[in-house]
């Protein structure tokens, strides 16, 4: 009923002559405090603590009223019926304002419970266990009240109130948010969203993506999610069982989830539901985040010098950075193909690019540069702007004047220009650290941080369906199955 660990903190409210103190630091824990008002009893208990062999952990013995000594930091109290209705009321209202500068679990165990009522009736405990002695003794064991978060599904198109919590969520998450389901569906993926509320208020959930391929069958994929408004390993495990009900009802073959890089809590849960790394991969294993924050000084510091002498040079060589502000994308698009061309890859198709500029502009969400010189567009890129963050997504060069290094001063300069809009990261989104990537040499360059992403999970609805994609290597290395997923990433794109 009451698991003890290394990280608890144990508190004796009335500890008496210290009989449970010595019992409990017996046990693998932390700290364990004892607090009593009598001065007889607490110098009794010392003297039983100093005899006691075998302890594991420290024991503090503390003379104090438990209305005034300090209970900050237990995770587990326990009190021996040691007062009446109106003290006991102010102990557990003491040990509850404790969570306002020290959120944590806590335990509550009750032994003689005669005035059980004031647990039940604080509003934040709950009672989840009890039993009698052998003296029919009540004991009582009370923990933080678990909110009560109920999921639902959405198939909304333009989910504001999602989209509204993303936006104040982790960095990189545009991949998650409605407007993004609306960019995607222009290349056949459907969407729906499992959306965790407490009563009004979002926190956490999930967007998936995903149709119907011939003979693989249904195929979704999760990227950057789910999304936690704070780290709960509960509340992510609650998300991935629902989410693994939705695969099922929606008749998927497999499922395929990226979580965020910044939230553990998803992916250890992924690995307890059955979710297994993956060979494929939704995006590449890192990326690079500069913190817009910084001053233009701190900024240009953190580069590479050789970065540096470049963005001066491409200034000096007449190279001019331009926002585009109507619709160019029919310009980067020639820009796109030429690049294709060059590195032997198919770009995205015109109309793909347009309609997602359709998309996103009216809500301010996509934006597009370009480095000209002499009034010709030289190379092109587009970010995705999304809460307070600015996204790299694609970019195009027409290979002309590499020595006028066109490319370093068009992202400064979006830099710059998305710090005067009050955004805070520019996430690089990409990067592969083998030491050989010129790309993700260009991104480096600019002094970001860089994260490391969890990797892409499986899931399988039966052996069946993993079979098939495991251990027939023409289905799971077909071409078909690399084209849907790689349609999830970042094509690369030579700066």
């Amino acid at each position: 009923m009451l698991k003890i660990g290394p990280e608890d903190v144990f508190y004796d409210i009335g500890c008496g002559k210290g009989r449970v103190l010595c019992v409990v630091a017996r046990r693998p824990i932390q700290r364990v405090v004892g607090i009593e008002i009598s001065e007889s009893l607490c110098e009794k208990a010392r003297e039983n603590v100093d005899r006691l062999r075998g302890g594991l952990c420290s024991i503090e013995v503390v003379c104090a009223d438990a209305c005034d000594a300090s209970l900050i930091d237990g995770t587990i109290y326990f009190l021996y019926n040691p007062f009446g209705v109106d003290t006991m009321r102010h102990v557990i209202d003491r040990i509850h304002s404790t969570l306002a500068n020290n959120p944590r679990n806590i335990k509550v165990v009750y032994y003689n419970a005669l005035h059980t009522d004031v647990l039940l009736n604080a509003g934040w405990l709950e009672k989840y266990a009890s039993f009698l002695t052998k003296t029919e003794r009540e004991v009582s064991f009370g923990e933080i009240a678990k909110p009560v978060i109920n999921f639902r599904i959405s198939k909304e198109a333009n989910e504001i109130a999602w989209d509204d919590f993303l936006a104040n969520a982790t960095p990189g998450c545009h991949s998650q948010a409605g407007l993004w389901a609306q960019v995607k569906a222009a290349q056949g993926w459907k969407s729906i969203r499992l959306i965790g509320r407490d009563g009004s208020q979002i926190v956490g959930g999930a967007q998936v993506l995903y149709r119907t391929t011939p003979i693989l069958g249904g195929i979704g994929y999760v990227k950057r999610g789910p999304v936690l408004a704070e780290s709960n390993t509960e509340l992510a495990g609650d998300l991935i069982e629902e989410l693994i009900r939705l695969a099922r009802s929606l008749r998927l073959r497999a499922l395929y989830v990226e979580p965020p890089a910044d939230q553990i809590d998803c992916k250890d849960v992924l690995n307890e539901y059955g979710f297994r790394p993956s060979t494929q991969s939704l995006s590449l294993p890192a990326t690079t985040i500069v913190d817009l924050r910084k001053s233009e000084p701190e900024l240009l510091s953190s580069m590479r010098s050789s970065k540096r002498r470049n963005i001066k040079r491409a200034a000096k060589s007449g190279i001019v950075v331009r926002r585009a502000l109507g619709d160019d994308i029919g310009r980067f698009w020639k820009l796109l193909e030429l690049t294709g061309r060059r590195q032997q890859f198919d770009p995205d198709a015109k109309k793909y690019l347009s309609d997602m500029w359709k998309v996103l502009r009216p809500r301010s969400c996509v934006e597009l540069f370009f480095a000209e010189y002499s009034q010709d567009p030289i190379s092109g890129s587009i970010f995705i702007r999304f809460g307070d963050t600015i996204t790299y997504y694609r970019g195009a060069w027409s290979g002309k004047y590499p020595g006028c290094r066109p490319n370093e001063l068009l992202f400064w300069k979006v830099m710059l220009w998305a710090k005067e809009q009050g955004v805070h990261w520019f996430d690089f989104d990409g990067i592969i650290l083998d030491g050989k990537n010129t790309l993700t040499a260009f991104k480096l360059g600019f002094g970001g941080e860089v994260h490391h992403l969890h990797g892409t999970f499986e899931w399988f609805p039966n052996t069946l369906a993993k079979n098939t994609f495991h251990f027939m290597p023409n289905i799971e290395n077909s071409a078909l199955v690399r084209k849907i997923l790689k349609r999830g990433r970042v094509e690369k794109v030579d700066h």
